[in-house]
C-alpha cells in the first residue's frame, strides 16, 4: 500500500522569514541586548543577555559563589525588571536565599543577620527592603533531590501559572534519577540534553548551576583558576550548553590577600558571540556580586 505524502508544516521558506528578521534588527538600539538582562553590564555586553531557548551553565567550586551569582541575576530580573523567575534550590533553604537578597539590598551585614546580632537600624532596613519585594515575580522551590522529570513538571506548571521567563536550577549534582542518588556520566548527559530541549520547547532561559571537583584544584599560582576538566563526570554538559561560565575568586584558592574582592566570570563557551572574562566586585559581607563602577 502506497503511503500518502505528508506536508511538513514546520518548514518555512527562508524568504518568508527575512521580513520579520529585518524588522527585528531595525528595532535594535545601540547598547541594547537581545536576551534577558543579568544586571552585570560587562556580562550583558558579551552575552547580549540570557537568550530564550538557551541553556546557560554556571560552574564553580563549592562555596566560591555560584549561588550568589545566580541569585543576584534572579533578583535583578524579578525585583528590578519585573521579569518572572523560578529558582529551584536543592541545597539552601528558600528562607536563607531571601535573607541574602534582603541583606544585600539593605546593605546589612549577613553575618549579623545569621548570628541574630542586628541592631534596630539594621532590622528596620531589612523591613523596608522586604516591602519592596511585595508582588514581585520571584518564586522559590527548595525541594531536595528532584529528578529531571519532577523539575520538568514543576517548570511547565510555573509557566502556566506565572508566565516564567527564566528558570534557575541550583544545582546539577544535587539532582537524582528515579532509582539512585549518585549520577553517572550518562545521567548527566540525559539531564543536560533534557534541559536544553526543555528550554527550546518552552521558550525560556535556563540557568543551570554545577559544582566543580575539589581534587583537581591546582596548587600553583599560575593555574589558580577553574577549568572545564574540573567538572569531571559532568563535563558532558558542555556539549549541550549554549553558554558555559566558570566562577573564579583567587582569594578562594589562597593565592591573594583574603580581602581581595575581585571575582572573575570566565566565559568558556558562548554560541551567541565571543568568549572572554569579566570582573565583578564580590561583597563578602553580603554574599553579593556587583559590577565595578
Amino acid at each position: 500500500m502506497r503511503r500518502k505524502d505528508t506536508i511538513d508544516k514546520s518548514a518555512i521558506r527562508a524568504d518568508n522569514i527575512t521580513g520579520t528578521v529585518l524588522e527585528n534588527i531595525s528595532k535594535r538600539k545601540k547598547g541594547s541586548i537581545a536576551g534577558l538582562p543579568t544586571g552585570f553590564t560587562d556580562l550583558d555586553r558579551i552575552l547580549s543577555g540570557l537568550h530564550m531557548k538557551n541553556l546557560i551553565v554556571v560552574a564553580g567550586h563549592p562555596g566560591i559563589g555560584t549561588t550568589a551569582f545566580a541569585l543576584r541575576i534572579a533578583e535583578y530580573l524579578s525585583i528590578d525588571k519585573n521579569i518572572p523567575v523560578h529558582y529551584f534550590s536543592m541545597e539552601l533553604e528558600k528562607e536563607k536565599l531571601i535573607e541574602r537578597i534582603l541583606s544585600g539590598r539593605a546593605n546589612v551585614n549577613l553575618r549579623n543577620v545569621n548570628k541574630g546580632t542586628l541592631d534596630k537600624k539594621g532590622m528596620d532596613a531589612l523591613k523596608t527592603t522586604a516591602s519592596a519585594l511585595t508582588g514581585k515575580p520571584l518564586f522559590f522551590d527548595d525541594t531536595n533531590r528532584l529528578t529531571f522529570f519532577e523539575l520538568y513538571s514543576r517548570i511547565e506548571q510555573s509557566i502556566k501559572e506565572h508566565k516564567i521567563h527564566c528558570v534557575i536550577v541550583d544545582y546539577l549534582q544535587a539532582m537524582k534519577t528515579e532509582d539512585k542518588i549518585d549520577l553517572s556520566e550518562t545521567d548527566y548527559e540525559k539531564n543536560a540534553k533534557g534541559f536544553k530541549l526543555l528550554a527550546l520547547k518552552l521558550n525560556i532561559s535556563i540557568l543551570l548551576l554545577a559544582h566543580l571537583g575539589f581534587d583537581l584544584i591546582h596548587d600553583n599560582e599560575d593555574y589558580c583558576e577553574p577549568r572545564l576538566a574540573d567538572l569531571e563526570k559532568a563535563l558532558i554538559i558542555e556539549r549541550y550548553a549554549d553558554v558555559l561560565m566558570l566562577v573564579n575568586r583567587k582569594n578562594y584558592y589562597g593565592f591573594c590577600p583574603p580581602d581581595n574582592d575581585v571575582a572573575e566570570i570566565l566565559i568558556k563557551k558562548n554560541c551567541n558571540g565571543s568568549t572572554g572574562m569579566i570582573k565583578l566586585h564580590f561583597q563578602k559581607e553580603y554574599a553579593r556580586y556587583e559590577s565595578f563602577g
